[in-house]
């Protein structure tokens, strides 16, 4: 099993998405992917008002 991370935030209508990827080697701990408030804003230019998080755990190798 592959636990997929999408994480996509966005501000005034610009979006930075990013993809995490690990294995199910985890061991029923989840990765975390964390995309800091103040790095988001100095690539949008702006502090970012909304982050998604989407987790999708898939068969694939």
């Amino acid at each position: 099993m592959v636990l997929r991370l999408r994480i996509k935030v966005c501000y005034s209508g610009r979006c930075l998405e990013g993809l995490g990827i690990a294995n199910s080697g985890f061991a029923g701990r989840e990765p975390e992917v964390v995309l800091s408030q103040a790095l988001a804003g100095d690539l949008l230019g702006e502090t970012p008002s909304v982050v998604l998080v989407e987790r999708v755990l898939t068969d694939d190798d």
